[in-house]
């Protein structure tokens, strides 16, 4: 991470606000709190970071509803997470260039199927939601 934070400095961004801007970049319209819930940054942690982001001019919130905000970079936002978005992509090259050519591939594989393992226990099951609902009653 710190490589990565040394190549942020260029874009004076976190490493956390650049995933942020680069999340919006490929979600334009994201609400902010899908946005903490996807890369599970708290809401106190993620409410002073949007507005920090916001007064340097690189987002815009719009109100949906009540406290819900849609999030879009402006241009200078697009232009810094353009480039932050290839400091990342520098460095995951660089941690890859690290493992035979032949590994990268089953590496990359490996990666996908702990991700859909992710998302499946991440989702919850409906014998789950059952018991919760009797609990309740």
């Amino acid at each position: 991470m710190e490589r990565l934070g040394e190549r942020l400095e260029a874009v004076d961004l976190r490493p956390t606000e650049a995933s942020v801007l680069v999340f919006i970049l490929n979600n334009p319209g994201i609400s902010q709190s899908e946005i903490g819930r996807i890369l599970a940054i708290a809401g106190a942690n993620m409410t002073p970071m949007i507005a920090r982001l916001d007064g340097r001019g690189l987002l815009k919130r719009t109100q949906v509803d009540g406290r819900t905000f849609s999030l879009a970079l402006t241009a200078n936002g697009l232009k810094i997470a353009r480039a932050a978005y290839g400091a990342m992509t520098m460095l995951e090259e660089d941690l890859l260039g690290l493992l035979p050519a032949g590994d990268r591939k089953a590496f990359a594989e490996m990666l996908l199927t702990l991700l859909d393992s992710i998302e499946t226990l991440s989702r919850p099951s409906r014998a789950g939601r059952r018991g919760s609902d009797r609990a309740q009653t």
